[in-house]
């Protein structure tokens, strides 16, 4: 089944995403874990070069005070995310986990993270950079902004902070397709699309965009609310996805 759907799709070449958007339980860890080996061990089968998870894909959103309540999940988290990095051979994933901040007594005690995984190995975290606490949304209550947009090495992982942002490319290459990764609110910060409206500082489209993706990549797992298919964002949303569906298309041509 997987190479009839591999041949039809024509999967095998460089550039080819899978979106895994699955729904994963908040705090059962081994769970999500086991699904998100599922889908990259389909991926793997059918010759995926990427495929990309939600934000805190491990962990579930949102998390509320669990993590404060029983801090040994987000050690889970951890331990699975390794675990899982290694059965990544052919295919590469991008997964959304919590990464505490350990040995840092300033703010908040985790990051919103997400990891880059291939042949074997975490090869890069990326941390939300602006948290929004506002509507059904409460990152803030819980997790540290990033001090830096884009990729950083996987040696940062779990003891990064403002004093070890490293200077290196803020995008992260897959098979020589260059990649901008960004999760969820990282991508709603748009002085134009908002007439100079915006709630924060920086943007973090315009500062990966510097270096020439080829492709950006957006980690979200929104909570839904009635009526969000009628908002001006959604709409925008849409928009952006078809572009991205476009783009796809053109890398496989």
């Amino acid at each position: 089944m997987t190479e009839v759907f591999s041949n039809e799709l024509n999967l095998n070449k460089r550039g080819t995403i899978g979106i895994a958007q699955i729904n994963p339980i908040a705090g059962f860890i081994e769970y999500n874990a086991k699904k998100i080996v599922k889908y990259i061990n389909f991926a793997q089968k059918t010759g995926i070069d990427l495929v990309v998870f939600p934000e805190l894909t491990l962990m579930g959103y949102p998390i509320e005070d669990t993590i404060d309540r029983h801090p040994i999940i987000v050690e889970d988290n951890i331990k699975w995310l390794k675990e899982i990095a290694k059965i990544t051979i052919k295919t590469a994933a991008i997964i959304g986990f919590v990464e505490p901040r350990k040995d840092n007594n300033v703010g908040k005690k985790y990051y919103n993270s997400i990891a880059v995984i291939q042949n074997g190995s975490i090869k890069g975290i990326v941390r939300k950079s602006l948290l929004p606490t506002y509507c059904e949304f409460n990152d803030y209550r819980y997790f540290e902004p990033s001090p830096v947009v884009g990729c950083q090495s996987a040696n940062t992982l779990c003891i990064f902070d403002e004093s070890k942002v490293e200077n290196c490319s803020k995008t992260i290459t897959i098979n020589g397709i260059k990649y901008g990764i960004l999760i969820c609110e990282d991508c709603w910060n748009n002085k134009e699309f908002f007439n100079s409206n915006v709630l924060y500082s920086k943007d973090p489209v315009e500062e990966l965009s510097k270096e020439n993706p080829d492709v950006f990549i957006n980690c979200s797992a929104s909570p839904t609310r009635a009526k969000k298919e009628n908002t001006i964002c959604f709409h925008s949303f849409l928009k952006n996805i078809r572009l991205l569906l476009y783009m796809l298309i053109k890398l496989e041509q």
